[in-house]
């Protein structure tokens, strides 16, 4: 590992010019340039949060409107997209370049190394696009009111049931339901200010909402409630986690890229990884949806063992929220991104000399 730090640090210049050719040659030829690095991950949030929302129902918090949403969405595909283009990229590229490879003496290990940081540097540019959707749906948008409104509206009809709590007789602690979770052949009484006996989802029958709040079992818990939006001094803290990301990303390509000269079939399996592990991180639904109690556990390992998670999880607590990410969180990340860089790059020194055969 540490012989290749030297390597890599002896051949800054190198990794500065590739990356600036590389950057360039991204959208050569296009009209709008490097604006596509804005574009790409708007498009991707519109086709993703129709998809979840609006088709699958996808539900957040009970105070999160779609622009909330959206926001949260375009915080984690940003920093998603930079990862996956990254372990695309740098699993073939040894393949691509066999003829530097082969024919003169060149450093190889700069080749995954300058792609992940060309994508950084490329995700650091949709940035300001989430800055400015936290400074408007945060600051200039009425949104902010609406959802205080809302809220208010929801503390006074909490405090109503209670009241109606205390003059009608205790409901019971856990309704029938039937096998999807409906409550069923429930005898509320006469409604409130209606001529219903049996309604359970007239808005006036306190009984009833009084009961829907207490029931459990199959009814699934309300997701938490969504913080506030806030840019603030936190951004500060935004290349730290740049650099862990770099670190953890570039162990991993170093890997990969190293493995597919043994195995080409690396390349392609590296395609369907990525996606299954796209849809395993809590990039375009809550996380709460894999610690639902209904799943009994079984997720859990989705969250805990998933690192991506973790560092999407904190870029969205600096870009979003203006909180410092979870420190014991950061440490854990900071800890596999170096072991995850040092089993990478062993690797890729163990089988350097054996590259010019493989190719």
């Amino acid at each position: 590992m540490f012989q290749l730090f030297r390597n890599l640090f002896g051949n800054k210049r190198l990794i500065k010019e590739l990356v600036v050719r590389d950057l360039k040659a991204r959208y050569v030829g296009s009209t709008m340039g490097f604006f596509w690095s804005v574009i790409y991950p708007i498009l991707n949030l519109f086709v993703y949060t129709f998809v979840f929302m609006e088709l699958l129902g996808t539900r957040f918090s009970d105070d999160s409107g779609i622009k909330d949403v959206a926001i949260w969405m375009l915080a984690g595909i940003v920093v998603w997209t930079a990862f996956a283009e990254t372990l695309s990229r740098a699993t073939n590229c040894l393949v691509e370049n066999a003829n530097l490879i082969q024919k003169v003496v060149f450093p190889s290990g700069v080749l995954p190394v300058y792609l992940t940081i060309s994508s950084i540097v490329n995700m650091s540019i949709g940035f300001p696009v989430v800055l400015l959707g936290v400074l408007w749906f945060g600051y200039i948008s009425p949104t902010q009111a609406q959802t205080s409104a809302t809220q208010g509206q929801q503390a006074l009809g909490q405090a109503v049931i209670e009241e109606a709590a205390l003059e009608r007789p205790a409901a019971p602690a856990v309704p029938p339901v039937d096998e999807t979770g409906r409550l069923v052949g429930l005898r509320t009484g006469a409604c409130n200010f209606c001529d219903h006996k049996y309604d359970l989802v007239c808005p006036n029958d306190h009984t009833a909402m009084r009961i829907l709040l207490v029931a459990q079992g199959p009814i699934p818990k309300a997701p938490p409630p969504n913080k506030p939006l806030a840019i603030g001094l936190t951004l500060l803290f935004l290349p730290v986690l740049m650099l862990l990301q770099a670190l953890f990303t570039s162990g991993l390509a170093l890997f990969l890229s190293a493995f597919n000269l043994i195995l080409r079939d690396t390349y392609h399996l590296v395609g369907v990884f990525t996606t299954v592990w796209m849809f395993a991180t809590p990039i375009f639904y809550p996380p709460y949806l894999l610690t639902k109690e209904e799943h009994n556990g079984k997720y859990d390992f989705l969250l805990e063992c998933n690192p991506m998670y973790w560092l999407i999880t904190s870029y969205r607590e600096i870009l979003l929220f203006n909180r410092m990410p979870n420190p014991v969180l950061l440490g854990t990340i900071a800890i596999t991104a170096v072991v995850m860089f040092a089993l990478g790059a062993t690797f890729f020194q163990s089988q350097k000399d054996k590259f010019p055969d493989l190719l």
